[in-house]
């Protein structure tokens, strides 16, 4: 009963509803971004929540002294590793359709701890053979699918669930604001260096970029990964992931009102076959915890 009364609280449905609606409006200001590089965009997405993460911190006078960055690189390289993929692939398929793929992450997870030892398999693994089909169809060679931006979706699950595992060891020494701060600022430095002795084109470009939509990108990360972390800490997981999956729709959405993209029959079907896996999976994923 108090599990069902806290679930019911209005803070929590709102932290429950801002991670698919932050997500899917991430996912359509970087599609509206059209034609600014790449670098610029990443910048935003991580800069502007360093920015504001760091005066929230100091105003809560964290204890930043206590942060050892060395432990932070790897978990900060998989993270960005995972949103430069996810961007790739907005970039180059709907974005209803790179959301989708991108939350396979629990499946690669998964093959991990089998390879790993730490899992059996069970269950879940037809789930994975049903989003492999999902998949399939998604591909389907007559919707003219763009390969190399699915295989972008699916390294940004891949890399997202190694990450997953980074935090856990680090999360033995390190706080969560810590984690939070340091994957922010170390992406930015790391992007800021790129840009400045690789794409110095970026920094050319920057009188006429839309300072707007870069800074809603960037709000929307935070707002995000402010709405997961809160999430997960009172409902979950198999509920935070069925309505991240409601990303996918608002996305569609979006895909077929503002962006005007196209889907074949036999690609639809595979996105829902692909919803159904990811959905079933985590549920079963759900009672494998209890248990």
């Amino acid at each position: 009963m108090s599990t069902i009364s806290r679930s019911i609280k209005p803070e929590i449905v709102a932290s429950v509803l801002l991670c698919p609606l932050s997500l899917a409006s991430m996912g359509m200001f970087i599609k509206a971004a059209q034609g600014v590089p790449e670098s610029a965009l990443l910048l935003a997405r991580f800069g502007v929540p360093a920015l504001i993460y760091w005066c929230l911190l100091a105003y809560k006078r964290y204890p930043f002294r206590s942060i050892r960055p060395h432990k932070h690189v790897l978990r900060a390289t998989l993270g960005f590793l995972s949103v430069s993929c996810l961007f790739a692939a907005i970039a180059r398929i709907p974005l209803s359709t790179a959301l989708c793929l991108s939350y396979t992450l629990p499946f690669f997870a998964y093959a991990i701890a089998l390879i790993s030892g730490r899992e059996r398999l069970d269950a879940r693994g037809l789930f994975i053979v049903g989003a492999l089909i999902g998949v399939a169809c998604i591909t389907n060679p007559s919707a003219h699918a763009d390969v190399v931006g699915i295989a972008f979706a699916l390294a940004s699950a891949l890399f997202g669930a190694i990450a997953l595992y980074e935090i856990k060891r680090i999360a033995r020494s390190e706080d969560s604001d810590a984690v939070l701060i340091m994957y922010f600022t170390i992406s930015t430095i790391a992007l800021m260096l790129y840009i400045l002795f690789f794409d110095q084109g970026v920094v050319q470009t920057m009188n006429t970029a839309p300072w707007g939509l870069l800074a809603l990108i960037g709000v929307c990360g935070l707002l995000y990964q402010v709405g997961l972390v809160t999430s997960l800490k009172e409902v979950s997981v198999s509920l935070v992931s069925m309505f991240l999956l409601f990303s996918v729709v608002i996305s569609f959405a979006g895909d077929r009102l503002w962006f005007k993209a196209t889907f074949t029959t036999i690609g639809m079907l595979g996105l829902i076959v692909l919803a159904a896996s990811i959905l079933c999976f985590q549920y079963f994923e759900s009672r494998a915890g209890r248990r």
